[in-house]
């Protein structure tokens, strides 16, 4: 579009400002993109007038034929060109008529460059104040740059609706700010102060650069659980529920979560089950979970074929022997299985806390189960060898709990193992524990079996051995076979280990037999 000079005088022209369709009394909020009307002026003198039906506004100097559009008989000595949809702008120069298409602002920079002072008195017009009246503002007032952040960062989105980079003081512009899934919006901030608490609001602007921050507050939430045994292994296969959700095996996060108080429930085959509350506030929650082995009762590891029958019931790992007299005997393999090895352990059962104890084939009360091929025995249980408090039945042996204990057997010298009364001396010295059978050549070595049960516990699957520097000491059982571990004997009541015979000419080479160096072996407790 051109725009060509009738009078030679000097024309000076500015678009300064456009408006939604309405009148001077029309509120700034119903503003909208068509554009009706233009706001021109020097100085205070501003004139608003309509745009014609084609979308062309102009005002001129005399003889011009738009003067019906202006709000008076006086006209300002200025031109303007505008298009409905307010982004074409026109100014021109007497005698040097020229175009120029492009925003408000590149009008102010043409008008700038002309560097005429009446020209940088015009008013432009923002809008209306609340009672109708036209606010207007310097043409060329500085503009500032206005910077939208989201806190945190993945918190929203910010948008400024009015979409422009720079703004002149007062300028009222919109902003939205919509949050992301699992925050919510919670206010504009210019610095420390709070200047909205809506969502999308105008903001007026000041005559600085400003950031205007939304802020955002997270709603959801992960809550991870760490699932460890009690020896502070991972456990991987746990299946965990959460309130009403219920993760697969092995899934131990549960992600948007809301603020809230939860039941949470963990299990885990061969574990005892783990329940508890977590409380979810404003931050991601880690939950440590350390789960117990499973109790494992005598009929999960109960050796086949062997169980009873009492009043219709089967009760397995139960073998009844005379009436009110059981024998409890238990898988190897299936103890293992659920528990671990049974190495360097001693196996017992436990009816509400309490052991529950047998009778071996001497007679003695015991605790331990004995090893057998493939199955441990703890035989002739009965009610006058328990605690009061535990009745001996087939269906509380059948729920007794399995215990296994790992023990360590540290080696122990034959000195504090030693038969009262038995000793030899030998190059001025004596030791204790040896007993010479044929001068300087044939010993036995005897043991007290309450020294060595205070020592080891009870040794029902064990045998002990006697080792110098490491190496086996072998002796001579009564039908002269090599043997390499203490045989138990009981006489007149007393009962001792005794590794008999032990003479020079059965060892490794390497080892001299003296009571020197039998004092000074090392008795061993060994799985038979």
């Amino acid at each position: 579009m051109l725009i060509k000079a009738k009078k030679a005088m000097s024309v000076l022209l500015v678009v300064l400002f456009i408006i939604t369709q309405c009148c001077i009394a029309m509120a700034a909020d119903d503003v909208s993109e068509i554009i009706s009307q233009v706001a021109i002026g020097i100085g205070e003198d501003t004139v608003l007038f309509d745009i014609g039906q084609y979308g062309i506004a102009m005002a001129a100097g005399e003889g011009d034929n738009l003067y019906d559009y202006m709000a008076g008989d006086d006209s300002p000595n200025v031109r303007a060109v505008v298009s409905r949809s307010g982004k074409y702008i026109a100014i021109g120069d007497y005698g040097d008529a020229f175009a120029e298409y492009g925003t408000v602002q590149d009008a102010v920079t043409q008008a700038e460059e002309l560097d005429d002072d009446i020209i940088k008195s015009y008013k432009l017009f923002i809008g209306f104040d609340e009672g109708g009246e036209p606010i207007l503002t310097d043409l060329f007032a500085p503009s500032y740059s206005l910077t939208l952040e989201a806190n945190p960062s993945d918190g929203g989105s910010v948008t400024d609706n009015t979409g422009s980079a720079s703004y002149k003081e007062g300028a009222k512009v919109s902003v939205t700010a919509e949050a992301n899934t699992g925050y919510k919006f919670v206010n504009w901030t210019v610095g420390e102060e709070v200047v909205s608490t809506d969502s999308t609001f105008e903001y007026e602007m000041p005559a600085e650069d400003v950031t205007l921050v939304a802020n955002f507050v997270r709603t959801l939430f992960d809550v991870t659980f760490t699932v460890k045994d009690s020896d502070g292994n991972d456990i991987n296969n746990a299946t965990i529920s959460l309130g009403d959700q219920k993760n697969q095996p092995g899934d131990y996060v549960f992600e948007n979560i809301s603020a809230g108080e939860y039941s949470y429930t963990v299990t885990a085959e061969g574990y005892e089950t783990v329940t508890g509350e977590v409380v979810v506030t404003d931050e991601d929650v880690t939950v440590n979970v350390v789960m117990e082995a499973a109790a494992v009762t005598v009929e999960h590891v109960y050796r086949d074929g062997v169980s009873v029958d009492i009043d219709g019931v089967t009760y397995y790992g139960i073998r009844e022997l005379v009436y009110g007299v059981y024998n409890v005997e238990l898988d190897i393999s299936k103890i293992e299985e659920r528990l671990g090895s049974i190495e360097n352990c001693i196996i017992h059962i436990e009816i509400d806390g309490k052991t529950v104890l047998g009778e071996d084939d001497n007679k003695n009360i015991i605790s331990t189960f004995l090893i057998r091929d493939g199955y441990v025995l703890l035989p002739a249980i009965q009610h006058g060898n328990q605690v009061e408090e535990i009745t001996i039945n087939p269906e509380n042996l059948a729920r007794a709990v399995v215990v296994l204990t790992k023990v360590e057997f540290e080696p122990v010298p034959v000195s504090e193992l030693s038969r009262d009364s038995t000793s030899v001396g030998y190059e001025g010295e004596f030791y204790y524990g040896i007993r010479e059978v044929l001068t300087s050549t044939v010993y036995n070595v005897e043991l007290d079996m309450d020294k060595v049960e205070a020592k080891f516990g009870y040794i029902s699957g064990y045998k002990l051995q006697l080792r110098i520097d490491g190496e086996l000491v072998n002796g001579e059982d009564d039908m002269d076979n090599k043997v390499n571990y203490f045989i138990i004997r009981e006489i007149q009541g007393e009962r001792y280990a005794v590794l008999p015979a032990i003479q020079q000419g059965i060892q490794d080479a390497e080892i001299t037999i003296n009571p020197k160096t039998l004092g000074e072996a090392m008795v061993f407790l060994v799985k038979e």
